[in-house]
């Protein structure tokens, strides 16, 4: 785009005609770049993930803002999540939020002083999308966040008050060109997929609990042939859930070894409320 604009290398408004998304693709109608119409056709919906990649050439500062937030949010999640759980989160909540803002467009337009007929662009409804899963997952986390300073701030109360804002801009309908309603959407494609992502994350924990199981200490508890014979089973199951059902039936039938009195078992870890032994698994 930067080439487009500064270079002339390919008309601008052909970069948008390819790439940007509009909520009139959604009904089968033509969307307008200014004056130039772009014809519908079904390969026009594949733009709801391509404008992700482009934005508004006279919003630079929105640019930039969405590359903070990107920067702030994205590392310190990453790092939580992982990169495929990131990157799903990142591509759903877009087209969650270009589906919710499609919707207002064309049923509320008139409403909100919305237009249908025009393009969006920018990827910040992705980016709220990383704030809506942060906040669902790990509300209480610190980051170091630009909120009036640049120091560590709860993720809950970056959430509130950046998810507040939009909230209020969007219901006053501002005609300022920015996609209020998408980075509403986005916030809440985000929070929408948490219970998809929660569980595969438990399945991705659960494979890598039982990848490092200690065989050794089990076998230790194994002090009857009912026990020995569970533990054969976990030993020799491919099924990682069906060996995780096996071992915590293991868990309620073993004894505390140390006073012989029954363990209280958690996903994860058994306790004994008498003594106060402990063991993970």
């Amino acid at each position: 785009m930067f080439f487009a604009i500064y270079f002339e290398v390919v008309p601008l408004y052909e970069i948008y005609s390819d790439f940007s998304f509009s909520s009139n693709y959604l009904v089968g109608k033509n969307a307008f770049v200014g004056p130039v119409t772009i014809q519908y056709s079904p390969v026009k919906l594949f733009t709801i993930i391509t404008h992700m990649y482009i934005h508004s050439y006279n919003n630079l500062l929105h640019l930039i803002m969405n590359m903070v937030f990107l920067l702030f949010l994205g590392i310190p999640f990453e790092e939580k999540v992982g990169p495929w759980v990131f990157m799903g989160i990142y591509f759903i909540a877009g087209i969650f939020a270009s589906l919710f803002s499609g919707f207002f467009d064309l049923v509320g337009g008139s409403a909100f002083g919305l237009d249908p007929n025009g393009v969006s662009v920018g990827a910040s409804g992705a980016i709220f999308g990383v704030l809506g899963a942060y906040v669902a997952l790990y509300p209480r986390d610190k980051i170091l966040f630009p909120l009036i300073l640049i120091k560590k701030w709860p993720v809950w109360l970056i959430a509130g008050i950046y998810f507040g804002i939009e909230t209020l801009i969007a219901a006053s309908s501002p005609e300022d060109h920015v996609g209020h309603f998408a980075h509403i959407g986005g916030f809440m494609g985000g929070l929408f997929f948490v219970p998809l992502i929660n569980r595969f994350k438990a399945a991705h924990e659960t494979a890598r609990a039982m990848d490092t199981l200690d065989f050794a200490t089990l076998e230790k508890l194994a002090t009857n042939y009912k026990l020995k014979d569970m533990l054969e089973r976990i030993k020799n199951e491919d099924e990682k859930e069906v060996q995780q059902v096996w071992l915590e039936e293991f868990m309620k039938n073993v004894k505390c070894p140390e006073c012989k009195k029954k363990l209280m078992v958690k996903p994860g870890k058994a306790k004994c409320s008498n003594c106060g032994f402990v063991i993970k698994y």
